[in-house]
């Protein structure tokens, strides 16, 4: 399906009337991709961990013995980057039982955090590493946009933290499901990006811009259904926070969305032109 400037302006328009109905959905269920057993550690690692390793330059990172679990070594000369641990202690608290005791309970408690060396996987070398595929069978639409851009688009296990982030110095997307609405998503960020610094650290603009991109294609690509409740409470949780309703929240950043949506159906129509005059 095509996506054009008439096009993405009705479903704009279709979104703003939605949200002053109040006729937007409820939202949908959305699934973690759930890590299987040979999976890399880093896939259980913090967002801000996994952030350390992609600026680093590498899909995988590993300390020095888990390296040599898997039959590969450190290469001499190798400097490792750091990521952050818990320092943990353990302190007895007083719980009381389902049948009324109460009594002492040991549990781990977090005073701190440690630096830890791990090595890229680009600096080891010894046997292949096989790798647990998260790639959906069905790439979601405009994924070629984001690789126009020079992004990496990755999938991996959720962390029960995000459903996925994006990363404009690193040129990442990672997802966390195979729902299109978060490629969306990300994308928009990615989009605003390209005509607006980021702070990061879900900022409530960045994340209106980014939400109202992906209602606005999910309308365009007929996933509506399964996106806009969602959107309705994501933006109504970021506009509360600048206090204002949804609509105004949307209408006071219209021409920044605007913009990324410009960023996106340009690029988009160049590849398509590509793919014509290729074929042609």
């Amino acid at each position: 399906m095509a996506i054009d400037r008439d096009r993405v302006q009705a479903a704009t328009d279709e979104l703003l009337r939605l949200f002053e109905s109040g006729s937007l959905p409820e939202a949908v269920a959305r699934t973690w991709i759930r890590a299987q057993a040979n999976d890399r550690p880093s896939a259980q690692w913090s967002l801000g961990n996994q952030l350390l390793m992609w600026l680093a330059g590498t899909e995988d990172a590993r300390g020095f013995r888990q390296w040599e679990a898997v039959g590969r070594r450190v290469r001499k000369g190798a400097k490792a980057f750091y990521i952050l641990g818990p320092v943990t202690h353990w302190i007895e608290i007083l719980m009381t039982a389902e049948d009324g005791t109460t009594g002492p309970v040991r549990v781990p408690r977090v005073v701190g955090f440690r630096a830890i060396p791990v090595f890229r996987l680009e600096d080891t070398e010894g046997e292949p590493v096989v790798y647990p595929d998260y790639t959906p069978l069905v790439r979601p639409p405009l994924e070629e946009v984001a690789r126009a851009w020079g992004y990496t688009v990755t999938y991996g296990p959720g962390d029960g933290q995000c459903f996925g982030w994006t990363n404009p110095e690193a040129k990442v997307i990672h997802l966390m499901t195979h729902e299109p609405g978060t490629f969306w998503h990300e994308l928009g960020h990615a989009a605003d990006a390209r005509t607006h610094i980021l702070r990061g650290g879900q900022q409530p603009d960045e994340e209106v811009v980014a939400e109202t991109v992906a209602a606005v294609l999910a309308i365009c690509f007929g996933q509506d259904a399964q996106r806009l409740g969602y959107t309705r409470r994501y933006i109504e949780g970021y506009a509360a926070q600048a206090k204002k309703t949804p609509v105004a929240a949307i209408m006071t950043l219209l021409n920044r969305i605007h913009q990324a949506l410009t960023e996106i159906w340009t690029t988009a129509q160049g590849l398509s032109a590509d793919i014509q005059e290729g074929t042609a």
